[in-house]
């Protein structure tokens, strides 16, 4: 990843917790339960994010860090914990507008009761992600959103990652020269399972 990024555990998952159990499942196969992530100072700092949230500081503490960066992604692990979560995600966005964020998740109730009463700043680009490999994309339409999935091979009917496809493949976002992420107007996005 080519930008500074914000996750908490897995186990915080709702959906999914349920998804690790079944096979096939993104959440059963996550890079986020291997490698680095399993060490214990990554899941103890994945730890003090979540206890952090309830610190009425963190919208400012969050802006503050974000103050000079030109792009940003939530949850490199984890997903939103509830309304309230993105609702402070959300007001992280609107005081950083020379950032851009990307938010990758699979709680797509919390996203729709969201957007039934506020905007999404233009600045966030919230990806509903698919929950299987090879799956096709989420069908829950959320006004303001854009969708991705997680394939063994390119898609002809999306934008293939390539820093997971072709020349580029297990590089930065950066190096491929890719912002597709964070960008609204790229509604599909592919990306193969590290």
């Amino acid at each position: 990843m080519s930008c500074y990024s914000w996750g908490v555990s897995l186990e915080e998952c709702r959906r999914g917790a349920v998804l690790a159990k079944q096979p096939r499942t993104i959440c059963s196969l996550r890079y986020a339960r291997k490698g680095y992530y399993e060490e214990d100072h990554v899941q103890r700092a994945l730890e003090r994010r979540r206890e952090r949230l309830s610190d009425p500081r963190w919208v400012d503490a969050m802006t503050l860090l974000l103050r000079d960066e030109r792009y940003f992604r939530w949850f490199d692990t984890g997903d939103l914990l509830g309304l309230s979560h993105l609702c402070m995600i959300v007001e992280v966005c609107q005081r950083t507008p020379q950032c851009r964020h990307w938010l990758a998740t699979r709680e797509y109730g919390i996203v729709e009761q969201f957007v039934e009463q506020h905007q999404l700043p233009e600045n966030l680009n919230i990806r509903l992600s698919a929950d299987f490999i090879d799956q096709d994309y989420p069908h829950t339409p959320v006004e303001g959103c854009t969708v991705s999935t997680v394939s063994t091979a390119p898609r002809r009917d999306a934008h293939n990652c390539p820093a997971s496809f072709g020349p580029f493949s297990k590089r930065s976002c950066e190096l491929a020269n890719c912002r597709a992420c964070w960008d609204r107007s790229v509604t599909k996005v592919n990306g193969r399972l590290h």
